[in-house]
């Protein structure tokens, strides 16, 4: 037996067409002018849905006339028409694989390795002092990132953690082990960027959830994002105190950790420690930025240091001798440095 629901009664069917309207999903929020920029956050979230549109998607058996309609009604021109042939959202395809059971067409799955160093599942401060660790996701595997700040959250000899956060997720195994630290007596500093984009929800939730433990939460610098990933801990050894750092370039994100291709280094050195205590220094307080050794930092030495580099390498190559540049990046786009290379 089979149930109807009309959603037109009394009316006549003409047409069933597909399309996608895109909407500017931008944050409109003045930083300079702003006392509180997570109030004003949340504040703007629900206003997101309603954005101006921008572009117009419609299958291209949709009629003239309802074309011209959709395109009246959204406000929008020709030039922001697009007709696709085939589905209009393919991103809903995206779940047709979870829903057939087909073993056989599957790729068989993948397990991240991981370095000799790491190999045996060994104390992550031991192994750091030893030798420094680098990884190559998705190759190899997040899990060492997550197991560095569980063990700096459980060991009774960490004093302190500080950490930059860009994308989290709502179920970040990593921020919940920092309100564990905090709750365990910790001093722990987060460095939360607020206008980290279609995160801004679950990062202000966080934020919440560390001021709550009592962790010193900051919410960047204003006009600029913070979008160094890095962690310092500082550690009771013999005596002193020692500082362990972690720095990646992709987010502390569990989930897109097993899809992008990023690095992470985990040192003991005291020239990078040192450095990276300095930025979280900057960050957190009012002075001055002070000259960094060994790291380059955005938007004060990384751009000319970049250009210094290749330059470099250009002389030593027009003087007949080898010389290479490697460079792995997300997108290029400053023209400087596309006219460099």
């Amino acid at each position: 037996m089979r149930t109807w629901v009309s959603f037109f009664a009394g009316m006549s069917v003409l047409g069933s067409y597909q399309f996608r309207a895109t909407r500017n999903s931008d944050l409109f929020v003045e930083e300079e002018e702003v006392k509180d920029l997570r109030q004003a956050l949340q504040g703007e979230l629900p206003q997101r849905h309603f954005g101006d549109a921008v572009r117009l998607e419609v299958a291209d058996n949709m009629s003239e006339s309802m074309t011209r309609f959709l395109l009246s009604q959204f406000g929008l021109e020709g030039d922001d028409l697009y007709a696709v042939a085939g589905p209009v959202n393919l991103v809903r395809l995206m779940s047709v694989p979870e829903q057939v059971n087909r073993p056989d067409l599957e790729f068989e799955p993948f397990a991240p390795g991981l370095p000799k160093a790491l190999a045996k599942g060994r104390d992550l401060f031991d192994v750091a002092r030893k030798t420094d660790v680098l990884l190559h996701r998705p190759f190899q595997s997040f899990a060492p990132v997550i197991e560095f700040i569980r063990q700096a959250a459980r060991d009774p000899q960490v004093v302190a953690i500080k950490q930059t956060v860009y994308r989290t997720g709502t179920d970040s195994v990593i921020m919940q082990t920092l309100i564990d630290a905090a709750r365990a007596g910790k001093e722990v500093t987060v460095v939360v960027e607020l206008m980290a984009r279609f995160d801004e929800e679950a990062n202000i939730n966080w934020a919440a959830r560390l001021e709550e433990v009592g962790a010193h939460v900051v919410y960047g610098v204003v006009g600029h994002k913070t979008h160094a990933k890095m962690t310092l801990v500082v550690r009771r050894e013999a005596g002193k105190l020692v500082r362990y750092v972690h720095l990646g370039t992709g987010n502390y994100h569990p989930r897109t950790a097993r899809l992008y291709t990023d690095f992470d280094l985990l040192t003991c050195r005291e020239g990078i420690c040192a450095d990276v205590n300095e930025v979280f220094q900057q960050l957190t307080g009012l002075g001055k930025a002070s000259k960094l050794k060994h790291v380059w930092q955005a938007p004060f030495t990384l751009h000319h240091r970049v250009i210094e580099a290749i330059d470099n390498e250009t002389k030593i190559a027009k003087g007949g001798k080898p010389a290479r540049i490697v460079a792995k990046m997300n997108s290029l786009q400053e023209q400087q440095t596309i006219e460099a290379l």
